[in-house]
């Protein structure tokens, strides 16, 4: 599980789920169109106007505003489940980064365990060839070769 700025992938991908079924819940509710469809108008003895039953009115006006109560709803969903789905993408990014540096720390502590080990083995050769010039006793020698003084530098040069 990754924990990066206090999200949880699970928790989110769950949240999804959960929308998506409210969603679903939400497009199969279905209007009682019948009810609406028969609806007993009647026409109004002035202008354009119609009558229904009080019932039938209370039953469209009740219709009416739970399909845009579902409509509201919907939309704020659909936005929800959207910014959950970009959280989603930007986690599983900074999971991937963060797969890549461990990977990369990985590499360096072995690289360095490596380095660490031949360090080791030329210090223990290093060793050995200055035990072998000792017992030839030729120190004074590879002191003068690896420090020669100053002035033979300056004749060397000058060759």
């Amino acid at each position: 599980m990754l924990y990066s700025q206090g999200f949880d992938i699970h928790e989110n991908e769950k949240k999804i789920a959960s929308n998506k079924t409210e969603l679903d819940k939400i497009a199969k509710k279905k209007v009682d169109i019948e009810s609406v469809e028969n609806v007993e108008v009647k026409k109004a003895l002035i202008g354009n106007k119609v009558t229904i039953n009080a019932d039938d009115y209370n039953n469209l006006q009740a219709t009416a505003q739970k399909y845009i109560a579902l409509d509201k709803s919907k939309k704020k969903l659909k936005a929800e489940i959207s910014d959950l789905k970009n959280e989603v993408q930007n986690l599983v990014a900074a999971n991937a980064r963060l797969k890549n540096d461990v990977q990369g720390e990985i590499h360096l502590k072995l690289e360095n365990g490596k380095l660490k080990n031949e360090l080791s083995a030329l210090k223990n050769t290093v060793a050995k060839v200055y035990d072998f010039i000792e017992r030839l006793d030729l120190r004074e020698r590879l002191e003068a070769f690896l420090n020669p003084p100053k002035l033979q530098r300056k004749k060397s040069h000058s060759r």
